[in-house]
């Protein structure tokens, strides 16, 4: 029982230490001066390695150098004003999902497509709070009133 213990000790000892060298450590990135006072609500980064992220002024695009704003007014356009959710697929594609719906951003052609609900579908049935997709690549939309879509 004693061994058992003092192995026990001895193992977790190893794990803090291992822990402890391999710490994590934060770099801010440097964004344009009209970021300065946004407040980034979600992040996403796709497979290009671009950066996207959604501020109170809607969705924007990062390379590093650029930033491009998509909104409902741009093309592409992303009808979305209260965006909650970002998702890339393995198929290239950006869902983004909203207070109002999903939509779906080919980021090769730069085309988008407003997912459509069954008519009749309630406002909370469309307030989409999550985006994931299983192994098969079906991607699943979760909403706030427990609902999932796919």
């Amino acid at each position: 029982m004693k061994r058992a213990l003092t192995l026990i000790i001895f193992i977790c000892c190893l794990l803090t230490l291992k822990a402890q060298q391999g710490e994590l450590v934060l770099h801010s990135i440097d964004l344009p001066d009209r970021f300065s006072q946004q407040i980034i609500r979600c992040m996403e980064q796709d497979k290009l390695g671009m950066l996207w992220f959604v501020t109170n002024e809607g969705l924007f695009r990062f390379d590093g150098n650029e930033v491009v704003h998509l909104g409902p007014e741009t093309t592409p356009r992303i009808p979305h004003g209260n965006i909650k959710v970002l998702f890339t697929d393995a198929n290239g594609n950006l869902w983004v999902g909203a207070q109002d719906g999903i939509t779906r951003l080919n980021l090769t052609t730069w085309k988008t497509g407003e997912l459509k609900f069954p008519e009749g579908t309630d406002a909370l049935s469309r307030y989409i709070r999550t985006i994931a997709r299983d192994h098969n690549g079906t991607v699943y939309a979760g909403t706030q009133n427990g609902k999932v879509y796919r």
